[in-house]
């Protein structure tokens, strides 16, 4: 097969920026314009012109619908390109001559998806594969439920400088030959790139770049990112901003405006993170959420780091019941309680967006009751050889299978949230089986007669003497509920209700205790009388507080962790010059 034509062929950087940019369909009216004047002006730039999108068009037809070009095909585009090069400039072609040019341009335009007059577009995949000459600058190494714009891509498939890898679906481990380690999710568009940076042009991508690989760069069209080594995830949206995460090691971003002239740096170190918009140089640096990105396939995610399950509610809106996303459960979400009528939308249900917490960065969407008849359970893992009996956090009572061994701490912590205050009961629920007797906590409103704070049916707490957690409110909580579970089933509920730290637990201010036995294997939602809507996202419990609030890769004096460092480059015309061959090929 063809390939595109080496480097030293081309007249101008320029071009070649425009040709890249037509080919994926990226130029605006000022460059298609632009690319106009060339091929009118200059005959070399005809020539390249031609030359390139000759091979783009074979070879998006041959791999992308798996099929040749017919001879006739072949013969009509070869035959007009070469009449139409043959000028010395645009008044020495005939109208027959420039005829041929336009239905050169219209031939490859057809077969290559271009946008023609009158909005009429050909949208067929993209699938450009390396060729043979090109030594592979990175191998997709494992791939996990994977689907591609481009079918020849998959496991063990080699990539070269300028190869573009469009992930529908799934996760896929690619390793660069310097050591690398990238993890991009699907939806992904990543740009492969040896001696400039490798572009993620959308989606979420993960790098792992131990200090001893060689140096792996990689940018966005907002910001390019300089390291030594680091663990860090990046997100880029349809706007064209986005967010960088470190886990690990310093990461120096680079921010870029609308010109593509340099804004200012950021350095963030383990645990930061920075996110700048679209079409606006301003940043805002925040704590990174390792939870949003899939750091390995060597095991499936899943509990570690002291997180033993977690329900983001990362589902499509609709019914609840039977979802089974998440990990640390026995099985799918079960309604006890619905007040469905037949036909009618489910009550107890998956609402469209997260909850918002300062510092917290949900993802998902998150559970909603919407009606007051309801109540709706989901199983831990307790059994023998599942996540809690592994970690040596069950123990047998009255014949059941728990969590809360002696000895161990618990935490639960989740973001809650109801419409209307004093309407009535609603809670976020522990239970030792099923009913209101073996209800061991309850967070919320109007249990047993009692106002906005946490009971136990199970201990006797209940209206007289059930803790208050002051005034109740329409706004986002988040609670967290630590449990010591003690010998001969003497156990300590400390509750936190918006706690001063998400890291620190010395430094919060609890809202109460209660004393009792508090050994649980279930987690209900309940929601009953009135009319308000009771919500809850971001459940998870853990064993360490900063792994219940959504922390868990932090250290113990993560606490006392530098600021990121915000400063001006100094490499300005260095990296306005890198990011004007960059946006080339965006």
């Amino acid at each position: 097969m063809s390939t595109h034509p080496p480097e030293a062929s081309f007249p101008s950087a320029e071009l070649r920026g425009l040709l890249d940019g037509c080919c994926d369909q990226r130029l605006d009216e000022r460059e298609l314009e632009r690319l106009k004047e060339l091929m009118l002006t200059d005959r070399s730039a005809r020539h390249a012109y031609l030359d390139w999108m000759t091979v783009e068009a074979e070879l998006r037809v041959r791999n992308a619908q798996n099929q040749s070009l017919t001879p006739a095909e072949e013969h009509a585009i070869v035959a007009a390109g070469t009449r139409a090069a043959t000028g010395v400039g645009p008044r020495s072609l005939s109208r027959a001559a420039w005829a041929a040019l336009a239905a050169s341009l219209v031939g490859v335009a057809l077969l290559s998806g271009w946008r023609l007059p009158g909005g009429w577009t050909r949208n067929e995949p993209v699938a450009l594969i390396t060729p043979q000459t090109q030594q592979p600058i990175a191998t997709i190494t494992a791939t996990q439920n994977c689907r591609w714009r481009d079918n020849a891509l998959g496991y063990g498939a080699k990539l070269a400088d300028g190869d573009r890898v469009e992930l529908l679906t799934g996760v896929a481990e690619i390793t660069t030959t310097g050591g690398a380690k990238l993890l991009l999710e699907g939806p992904g568009d990543l740009l492969v790139r040896g001696d400039s940076p490798s572009v993620l042009r959308g989606g979420r991508l993960t790098v792992h770049a131990p200090a001893d690989s060689a140096p792996f760069a990689l940018a966005t069209r907002r910001m390019q990112f300089d390291h030594g080594g680091a663990d860090f995830g990046v997100v880029v949206g349809r706007s064209g901003g986005g967010e960088l995460h470190v886990f690990g090691g310093s990461v120096v971003a680079k921010m870029i405006d609308d010109r593509g002239e340099p804004a200012q740096e950021v350095t963030l170190t383990a645990h930061q993170a920075v996110r700048v918009a679209g079409h606006d140089p301003a940043v805002a640096v925040f704590e990174a959420d390792e939870d949003r990105f899939v750091r390995s396939l060597d095991s499936t995610p899943g509990p570690r780091n002291g997180l033993y399950a977690y329900e983001g509610f990362d589902y499509g809106p609709g019914q609840l019941a039977q979802q089974n996303g998440g990990f640390g459960w026995a099985g799918p979400w079960f309604d006890l309680e619905t007040a469905d009528a037949p036909g009618d939308d489910p009550t107890n249900r998956v609402g469209r967006g997260s909850l918002n917490y300062p510092a917290l960065v949900p993802h998902g969407n998150k559970a909603a009751q919407v009606d007051q008849q309801n109540r709706v359970r989901r199983t831990l893992a307790a059994s023998v050889g599942g996540v809690f009996d592994t970690a040596g956090l069950v123990e047998i009572q009255d014949g059941q299978r728990l969590v809360g061994s002696a000895g161990k701490t618990l935490y639960l912590s989740f973001l809650q949230r109801v419409s209307a205050v004093d309407d009535g009961f609603y809670g976020v629920e522990l239970h030792r089986g099923d009913g209101n007797p073996n209800r061991v906590l309850c967070i919320g409103n109007g249990a047993e007669g009692s106002g906005y704070g946490v009971t136990s049916n199970y201990n006797g707490y209940g209206r007289d003497n059930y803790l208050k957690l002051g005034a109740e409110s329409d706004r986002v909580n988040l609670i967290v509920v630590r449990i010591d579970f003690g010998q001969d089933n003497s156990d300590t509920a400390t509750v936190y209700r918006n706690p001063q730290s998400l890291v620190d637990e010395s430094v919060c201010q609890p809202a109460g205790m209660l004393l009792g036995n508090f050994a649980f294997d279930r987690v209900c939602f309940g929601n009953f009388d009135q009319s308000k809507l009771h919500e809850v996202d971001e459940l998870r419990i853990a064993t360490v507080f900063h792994a219940a609030t959504g922390r868990r890769d932090l250290p113990d004096h993560a606490s006392s962790r530098a600021m990121a460092r915000l400063r001006s480059p100094t490499d300005g015309p260095r990296m306005a010059a890198t990011f004007a061959a960059l946006l080339a090929h965006q």
